[in-house]
């Protein structure tokens, strides 16, 4: 885990995981799903935002 935020919402928590493989993501997932309700989004590149 990279971080964990507790945050207003629809979601209690923000967690940033790191995961090599999606299989991998999914069975965190799974194990999850006995303790919470979750919500997924994958992060596939930062975007850089210079302002001038």
């Amino acid at each position: 885990m990279a971080f964990c935020y507790r945050v207003s919402g629809d979601a209690c928590f923000l967690l940033k995981m790191r995961f090599t493989t999606f299989a991998e993501a999914e069975q965190f997932i799974d194990d999850a799903i006995p303790y919470a309700y979750t919500k997924t989004t994958f992060i596939f590149s930062e975007v850089d935002i210079q302002t001038k």
